[in-house]
């Protein structure tokens, strides 16, 4: 169990890098490879115009929210008293070890949702 918690992190990142190099794959065939209309390229860009807010707009809110917690991350490190572990207190509850960037990321991914959908129905 212990190497599981190890690895973890890696897993998490590994995960995350296949992803976004699928997502990449997936833009360069819309954009360069759809010529045919029965090509998997066109059906792709016909896809991310048909829905552009949930096709580009949620991908950027999730980097965007991981960049926004990152900076945080490295621009305040934890304190040597809290052992390493990252503390948030958020209306009253308090977060802490790996709940609080959790948290932190989560509630700015949802800010960014709600933001694309109050744009794109306003």
């Amino acid at each position: 169990m212990n190497r599981l918690v190890e690895w973890t992190p890696d897993l998490a990142v590994a995960i995350v890098s296949i992803g976004l190099v699928g997502y990449l794959i997936a833009l360069v065939l819309a954009a360069f490879f759809s010529g045919r209309p029965d090509s998997p390229g066109a059906r792709l860009a016909r896809w991310f115009t048909a829905y552009p807010a949930q096709n580009l707009g949620g991908p950027c809110a999730a980097l965007s929210a991981f960049a926004i917690v990152a900076v945080f991350m490295k621009l305040f490190p934890s304190q040597s008293d809290t052992g390493g572990e990252i503390q948030l207190k958020v209306f009253s509850l308090e977060f802490s070890g790996p709940s609080g960037p959790i948290t932190l990321w989560l509630m700015c991914f949802l800010g960014f949702v709600a933001a694309i959908k109050l744009l794109r129905d306003g």
